[in-house]
C-alpha cells in the first residue's frame, strides 16, 4: 500500500478508533489496518490513530538541539571577545569568562550555567561558519653578522621543564613592500608557559630594541635563565649582545641554526596569533603608528596571558603505515596558569601575579583592545588622505609651473 492510501485509510479510521472506549473494538480495528497497511508493529498504528493531526513523515532521528538560535548569538559575542579560540580552549576559559560576560550584560550567572556543559567539538561546529581563515605569513631573510660565531647554537630538541627560557622574533609591518621605514614587533615568547610579551619598535635600530627588550624584560613576572633569537641583523649585533652581558648577565644567549626555522618554533607560533591575526599585514609607516600600536599591546598582553588558554605539545611520532604525524597536546590552560603551577606559592612573585590576576577583566581588556585598534586604524586612514592630497597638490602646481 503506498504512503498516499495509508494516510487515507488512517484518517477514515482515527475518529471511529477515538470515540470506542471498548477495548475489545479498538484490537480489531488496529488488527484491520495492520492487515490492510502492512505495519508490523502495534505501538506505531496506535500512535498514528490516538494522534490528532494527520500522521507525520519520517522523524528526523537524534537528540533535539542543546543550543538555540537565541544561545548560538550568545556563544558568537563571548567567542568574540575571548579572541575567537578553538573549541578546546574555549571550553578551558569559559568558567572563568561567564562569571565577567553575565556581570557585563547584567545578566544571571544561573541563565548561563547551560554553557558548561557544552563540548569543544559542539562549539568547533556550531562557530564553523562564523570563523575567518588568516593566511600564513612568508619571513623576511636578513644577511648574517660576524658576531654569530661567538654565540652557541641551540636546536629545537631540547626539553624545557621551567619557565624562564624565551624566544625572541621581530614581526614586520611593511605590508608588501619593504622598501623605507616602517614599524617592526619584537615578540618574547617563554617556553614552558607560552607567556608573551610583544613591544612595537620603529625599523630595527639597536637602541629601539634594546629599549623593547627592557620593557618587555621588566612586564615578565619570572625570572630570565635564556634567550634564543634567529639569526637576524637585530639580534646579532654588538650593541645587543653587549647590552645583555651587562644588564643581564645570568641570563643565557643561544640562536638558532642557520636554515632550521623549527629551532624557534614557539616565536614563530607566536607572531601569527598573537600580532598577524590582531593587527593584520598592513604597512605601518607613520612613526606615530609605534605609539598606538604599543597602546594595543599594553592590554592585550595582559589579555592573552592571564585569560587566553592554549595547548602544548607533549608527544609526536610518525605512524608506520601512513606515514603520517601524530601528535598530542596537554590540557588547555592559560599562561598565568602554567605560571602559577611552576612558581612558589610563598614568593613575592606568586602573591605579585596573583594580586595582578584578581584587579583584571576579561571583557574590558576585550573592549579596551578593540578601542585601541580603532584609533590605529583611524590614525592611519588620517595619514594617507594627507600623503594623498600634499600629492595632487604637488602635481598640480608641477602642471601649472610647466603647462607644455
Amino acid at each position: 500500500m503506498s504512503k498516499q492510501a495509508r494516510t487515507e485509510l488512517l484518517s477514515v479510521w482515527r475518529e471511529k478508533y477515538t470515540s470506542v472506549t471498548s477495548r475489545y473494538r479498538k484490537a480489531r480495528i488496529i488488527d484491520y489496518i495492520i492487515q490492510s497497511a502492512g505495519y508490523k508493529n502495534r505501538k506505531t498504528v496506535i500512535r498514528l490513530l490516538s494522534s490528532k493531526k494527520a500522521p507525520p513523515g519520517k522523524k528526523k532521528r537524534g537528540r533535539r538541539k542543546m543550543i538555540g538560535r537565541k544561545k548560538l548569538q550568545g556563544i558568537k559575542k563571548i567567542w568574540f571577545l575571548m579572541g575567537q579560540p578553538c573549541g578546546k580552549r574555549m571550553v578551558a576559559q569559559l568558567p572563568e569568562w561567564l562569571a565577567f560576560y553575565a556581570a557585563d550584560e547584567r545578566i544571571e550567572y544561573e541563565s548561563l550555567e547551560w554553557a558548561l556543559g557544552i563540548s569543544a567539538a559542539t562549539l568547533d561546529r556550531v562557530l564553523r561558519s562564523t570563523k575567518i581563515k588568516q593566511g600564513a605569513r612568508k619571513a623576511q631573510q636578513e644577511s648574517l653578522s660576524n658576531l654569530k660565531k661567538s654565540i652557541e647554537l641551540v636546536d629545537s630538541q631540547r626539553v624545557i621543564t621551567e619557565p624562564g627560557h624565551l624566544y625572541a622574533d621581530t614581526v614586520s609591518h611593511g605590508g608588501s613592500d619593504a622598501s623605507g621605514d616602517y614599524a617592526w614587533t619584537l615578540t618574547l615568547t617563554d617556553d614552558y608557559t607560552l607567556w608573551t610579551g610583544n613591544r612595537a619598535v620603529w625599523n630595527k635600530g639597536q637602541y629601539g630594541v634594546c629599549k623593547a627588550f627592557g620593557h618587555i624584560f621588566r612586564e615578565t613576572p619570572f625570572a630570565k635563565r635564556s634567550i634564543n633569537t634567529d639569526n637576524g641583523a637585530e639580534f646579532i649585533n654588538y650593541h645587543l649582545q653587549g647590552w645583555l652581558k651587562k644588564q643581564h648577565k645570568r641570563t643565557k644567549v643561544t640562536r638558532s641554526r642557520p636554515y632550521h626555522k623549527n629551532d624557534n618554533a614557539r616565536a614563530e607560533e607566536r607572531n601569527r596569533h598573537k600580532v598577524r591575526e590582531l593587527v593584520g599585514k598592513d604597512r605601518l609607516d607613520e612613526q606615530g603608528c609605534v605609539r598606538l600600536l604599543n597602546e594595543v599591546y599594553k592590554y592585550h598582553d595582559l589579555l592573552t596571558n592571564h585569560f587566553y588558554a592554549s595547548t602544548r605539545l607533549v608527544s609526536k611520532h610518525r605512524e608506520k603505515g601512513s606515514g603520517k604525524y601524530s601528535r598530542k597536546y596537554d590540557k588547555p590552560q592559560t599562561p598565568y596558569q602554567r605560571l602559577l603551577a611552576a612558581l612558589n606559592p610563598e614568593s613575592k612573585r606568586y602573591k605579585k601575579l596573583v594580586e595582578q590576576h584578581t584587579g583584571l577583566n576579561p571583557i574590558e581588556l576585550s573592549r579596551k583592545v578593540e578601542e585601541a585598534l580603532s584609533k590605529l586604524y583611524e590614525y592611519i586612514k588620517r595619514q594617507r588622505q594627507r600623503r594623498e592630497e600634499s600629492f595632487d597638490e604637488s602635481n598640480s602646481e608641477q602642471r601649472l609651473a610647466n603647462p607644455d
